[in-house]
């Protein structure tokens, strides 16, 4: 992108703040539990979580230097402003996980 250049050392840019947006966030964790009651004082716990429940997308978009305050030389390797991946999805997080777990205490 050649409408970012570095600034000179000791110098801040000009841009304002949170300038560059992202896809928004919409992650639910969920979990549920209950104990029942066994003979002799013992009890059995069963739990159910869920991460990402309703398994919605979350992208990861590669701000280079933007974001992280990189060298910013315009060379890819180091993700500066010259990244050819600065704005594009590169990734997304894991859907819906459903744990299932149980614990007996006595």
């Amino acid at each position: 992108m050649s409408c970012f250049t570095q600034p000179a050392i000791g110098a801040y840019g000009n841009t304002s703040r949170n300038f560059a947006r992202q896809p928004g966030i919409n992650d639910w964790d969920i979990g549920f539990g209950k104990a029942f009651l066994m003979r002799g004082g013992a009890q059995f716990q069963l739990h159910v979580d869920t991460f990402n429940t309703f398994n919605h997308h979350q992208y990861d978009v590669n701000v280079g230097g933007l974001a992280t305050g990189g060298s910013g030389g315009g060379s890819a390797i180091d993700g500066g402003v010259g990244d050819p991946l600065q704005g594009l999805i590169t990734s997304s997080s894991p859907g819906r996980i459903i744990q299932l777990s149980g614990k007996i205490t006595f």
